[in-house]
């Protein structure tokens, strides 16, 4: 059974999609990198349902950095088995110290999937472009959310 979703935004009211399917993926991975190869932070598989089908992909994810005095720049991608989905989120902190607490911030990438039906694996990643960048250090949760919707 697919629910239907209208909104009342003025920008879809003539319109509606089914929800086809949809997944949740919690995790609180610690990851310390230095390396501007992309790790695994997190990924699960999901059965893509309707290949005309769009599927929106969402993550939170909290990085963090020393507070070193140093610069410190990552990057967290989306892909759908070995292809990247969306364009990278980049962020930098310059001259990170104590006072910057900790450099933390919470990355949302986002993409939508288009491919054909089937199982797929979604991934997120992440890759420091310099200094160092860390994942799960005071022990929060973060996540994944696919949402599959067809008009």
């Amino acid at each position: 059974m697919a629910t239907v979703i209208r909104g009342d935004d003025n920008f879809d009211t003539d319109e509606s999609v089914k929800l086809l399917g949809s997944h949740i993926s919690t995790f609180n991975t610690t990851i310390t990198t230095t390396s501007a190869t992309p790790t695994t932070v997190h990924s699960f598989s999901y059965t893509k349902i309707s290949a005309t089908s769009k599927v929106i992909i969402t993550a939170s994810l909290n990085v963090q950095v020393n507070e070193d005095g140093d610069d410190h720049g990552w990057k967290c991608r989306l892909y759908r088995d070995t292809t990247q989905l969306q364009i990278d989120r980049y962020f930098t902190r310059s001259n990170v110290t104590a006072s910057d607490n900790a450099g933390s911030v919470n990355m949302t990438p986002r993409a939508v999937d288009t491919g054909a039906a089937g199982a797929v694996t979604y991934k997120l990643t992440l890759e420091a472009e310099y200094g160092e960048a860390k994942t799960n250090l005071n022990g929060g949760t973060d996540n994944m959310v696919v949402m599959e919707i067809e008009p």
